[in-house]
């Protein structure tokens, strides 16, 4: 199995605004999308922040670039905190990935959470964790992804200030679950950390990127996304590709 997840999108209205880095979100999710697709995958996961602006225009601009770019391959979608909205739901709600319902993939399960909460905070809702846990209990070995959109280990940055509450109930569950890897968003990145010695694998936006520093500050890399390879041998590799225009 083949999955690439993608993150921070942050599209606006119309599709010519640039923001941060001069950088054009909807310009670079197309490049971001192209390479993907030149990957092979078997899905592509998007882990929220897919709107910058609340508009359901933005999401109306993801949907019209994923039919240009994504060709035929099945994806799934997370909210964000920036996807506080009607129109996540309204727009995207028949790839929303939802925790009582598991995007099974070349039989692989991949699970995702819903942690908003208000602003930029997120949370981890334990009634989600439950419907996810009841999900693995039917296919055990199967080989299980959990997808959230905020982090649930500090960076030490001022994304932790936009962080995520309640981790301790993340950390208790995962402690208990098969879970491979969980896959994240929110702080545009690439990281790797350990929770309940389960793997917490951060990404880069698809547009700009954040400085893990004390203070707000734009990071030189490019866009990217993240690319999981996960044998029927039960090998796994996971691994940053950045687009190169």
């Amino acid at each position: 199995m083949k999955l690439i997840q993608i993150s921070d999108c942050h599209l606006f209205e119309s599709p010519e605004l640039s923001a941060y880095g001069d950088i054009n979100p909807a310009q670079s999710l197309s490049t971001v999308l192209v390479a993907a697709v030149e990957q092979q995958p078997d899905g592509l996961l998007f882990t929220g922040d897919i709107s910058g602006d609340d508009s359901r225009a933005s999401y109306q601009l993801f949907l019209s670039l994923l039919n240009q770019w994504g060709g035929e391959i099945p994806w799934r979608v997370i909210p964000g905190n920036h996807d506080n909205n009607p129109y996540f739901e309204q727009t995207l709600k028949a790839n929303w990935l939802r925790a009582d319902t598991p995007w099974i993939l070349k039989g692989k399960y991949i699970h995702g959470l819903d942690t908003r909460l208000e602003g930029t905070l997120g949370v981890i809702d334990e009634k989600q964790l439950a419907s996810v846990a009841a999900n693995i209990a039917r296919a055990p070995d199967a080989g299980h992804l959990l997808a959230i959109h905020h982090h649930p280990v500090a960076t030490g940055s001022w994304m932790d200030n936009h962080a995520l509450k309640n981790t301790e109930a993340l950390a208790r569950w995962l402690a208990k679950q098969p879970i491979k890897a969980v896959l994240h968003g929110h702080i545009h990145a690439e990281t790797q950390a350990q929770l309940s010695n389960t793997p917490i694998l951060g990404v880069p936006s698809s547009c700009w990127q954040w400085q893990l520093s004390a203070e707000f500050g734009l990071a030189s890399e490019r866009p990217g996304f993240r690319v999981i390879e996960w044998a029927e041998n039960g090998t796994f590799t996971s691994r940053i590709h950045r687009i190169t225009q």
